[in-house]
């Protein structure tokens, strides 16, 4: 796992520096790139401060505080920005795994520079991981950096690959990890299944905020799920009823439109994190929390979890609940309201959607509609933001969609999204009607 040269320059410049600046993402990948840096920095003794954003715009470079810091690292933003950051700090570091157009900056740290993928082999918490692992040489902060990397969607069929499959075998090797298959859905071995399937992660179409499906799905495979003799969790399940209740959810799964290899992906290998407690005893319960901590831009809640400082656990559970609870409210709206145009369903979730439930919104509708989504959200400023989800090739409808507007957009193929103002609007929806789906 040998780092870039030019990383290992910024390794030592961190060494030097007295105090740092991470700026970074309002997910779980960026959440967990903050993490992983924020246990080496302890380790050093370092002065530092985390900034979270919603996205880094050009305009957020004047307001961010970078000349009072020796050292700024951005983690899961700012690769498109390289040259303006150039204007505001000297000493600094992109860690992101989005745009290509940067690769041969010494200011860049990409899954492509080290051959990897980085839509599905490693994200900006797995390199960060890297960076603080060549700082503090703690296997941790590479189990720790498969958060991030979950939470960007790049456990695939079922397990890790790449980079991140790397820190897989290290974990394990180490004692850190323990591996097995199983059901692979958030809060199964802490919550009663009614709950689970209802405010389900990777959220699951059909089921997600639809109470009587969830119950009807349970009572179908002979599991007693209705409140108050219901409360029944997975754990308290016997060998065979598992087995039915995972048949039903792949043939529930098969029928919204998912493909098999998709439907039998809630099959998949857990990750165990040794000696961690509750939600973050596993790689995918860790993220879902840290997911929602870091929407709710809370640095000094997600932070520390990454430091296993248990302590904090309850506050980011709360705080993981109003979440969940918000976004399932936000989908049941938007079932309500969604509409076609051309090859798209669109969801005008401006008065009804917040900000950072956009992408899960547009994720399940998708999944139900089985044709791509764009939900349209309010921004700050006066804009508007837009997620896209869908099969493939978003990131090229983005480009066609945005061309010689002043916005700004990308993403990943299947995952994107864009910033417009609130007055092109209209021009954006025309341009969509006119677009093909990619197939």
């Amino acid at each position: 796992m040998e780092v870039p040269r030019h990383v290992e320059e910024s390794v030592e410049a961190i060494r030097r520096s007295k105090s740092i600046l991470i700026v970074t993402h309002h997910d779980a990948d960026g959440a967990s790139s903050a993490g992983v840096l924020a246990r080496s920095l302890e380790a050093l003794g370092k002065d530092y401060d985390v900034i979270v954003l919603r996205q880094l715009y050009p305009e957020s470079l004047e307001e961010l505080p970078l000349s009072e810091f020796d050292f700024v690292v951005f983690t899961d933003l700012g690769g498109r920005y390289v040259d303006q950051i150039k204007n505001y700090v000297e000493d600094f570091l992109v860690v992101d795994h989005h745009d290509r157009n940067a690769l041969e900056s010494p200011k860049v740290f990409h899954p492509a520079q080290m051959g990897y993928d980085p839509d599905t082999e490693a994200s900006a918490s797995t390199l960060s991981a890297l960076l603080s692992f060549e700082l503090i040489k703690d296997p941790k902060t590479l189990v720790y950096g498969l958060v991030g990397a979950a939470g960007d969607n790049q456990i695939q069929s079922g397990a890790f690959t790449g980079l991140n499959r790397v820190y897989v075998v290290r974990g394990v090797k180490a004692g850190l990890l323990t591996l097995y298959k199983d059901l692979a859905l958030s809060g199964l071995r802490y919550k009663e299944l009614p709950w689970v399937l209802l405010y389900s992660e990777p959220a699951l179409p059909g089921l997600v905020g639809n109470e009587e499906a969830v119950y009807d799905l349970l009572e179908r495979v002979g599991i007693t799920a209705r409140y108050p003799s219901g409360r029944v969790k997975y754990t308290d399940l016997d060998l065979d009823t598992r087995k039915r209740l995972v048949t039903a959810l792949v043939l529930h799964l098969l029928r919204h439109g998912w493909s098999v290899g998709e439907a039998q992906s809630i099959i998949g290998e857990i990750y165990e994190v040794n000696g961690n407690v509750g939600w973050l005893s596993t790689i995918r319960g860790f993220k879902s929390l840290v997911n929602a901590v870091a929407k709710n831009r809370r640095p000094d809640i997600f932070v520390p979890l990454f430091l296993d400082r248990f302590e904090y656990l309850a506050d980011a559970e709360e705080i993981y609940y109003r979440y969940r609870k918000s976004v399932v409210a936000a989908i049941r709206k938007a079932r309500e309201i969604v509409e076609p145009v051309g090859s798209f369903a669109v969801v005008d979730g401006r008065k009804i959607v917040p900000y950072y439930a956009s992408g899960a919104v547009a994720s399940v509708l998708s999944s139900e509609l089985n044709r791509p989504v764009v939900v349209f959200v309010s921004d700050e400023g006066g804009y508007v933001k837009a997620s896209l989800r869908g099969r493939k090739g978003l990131s090229e409808v983005v480009e066609e969609l945005l061309h010689g507007l002043d916005a700004e957009g990308g993403g990943h193929s299947e995952a994107a999204g864009f910033r417009i103002k609130e007055e092109d609007l209209d021009i954006v929806l025309e341009r969509l009607a006119s677009i093909k789906a990619r197939d």
